[in-house]
């Protein structure tokens, strides 16, 4: 998973090289990284102590977005937001739906892309059945739902199907982003 990410930073910095720039263009190219793992689902942020005494409020989707609004801001057109996977499991909001509650999060916070991670396997058919009860149940197809509602490629390069060792038509193995040129 780790390795999938490294490969998709490797390929958009070296799109980022002064090679790919136009002859006659003088201007530096200033590329933001956001990389995220193992979001587990944490919507909403969650109290921790303070040792001086009280409770700060950490994580969650709100911070998320207002670093990545401010970091947009100061770089406009200029920065890539990556994920290395485990957007999914770990909180009722993310289980309740199936990881659709941050497709969606995600797809509002403008993700360039995704890798999965183990835990976007963890829920098995669509619907509250976590296995197979019939020959019309799909064993992926939470997965597979939400790689279709993801408005940014979810890519695995890892994945392959049983029979054929290919990976799966609904998954990419990688992606270009362009950014500032």
């Amino acid at each position: 998973m780790r390795l999938v990410l490294a490969g998709l930073l490797a390929v958009v910095v070296s799109c980022a090289t002064r090679a790919s720039l136009p002859p006659d263009s003088s201007e530096p190219i200033h590329l933001t990284i956001v990389a995220t793992n193992d979001f587990h689902g944490w919507l909403t942020p969650h109290e921790r102590p303070r040792p001086e005494g009280g409770t700060i409020q950490i994580g969650g989707v709100d911070l998320l977005a207002s670093f990545v609004s401010t970091l947009r801001c100061e770089n406009p057109g200029g920065v890539l937001l990556v994920d290395g996977g485990d957007l999914f499991q770990g909180t009722l909001a993310s289980n309740l739906t199936e990881g659709a509650a941050v497709i969606e999060a995600y797809n509002r916070l403008g993700y360039d892309a995704a890798a999965l991670g183990n835990h976007e396997f963890d829920f098995g058919p669509v619907g509250i059945q976590v296995t197979v009860h019939g020959p019309g149940e799909d064993p992926l197809g939470a997965i597979k739902e939400r790689v279709k509602e993801a408005q940014f490629p979810v890519v695995a390069s890892n994945v392959t199907e049983k029979g054929s060792k290919r990976v799966p038509s609904w998954l990419r193995t990688g992606t270009i982003v362009e950014k500032n040129g």
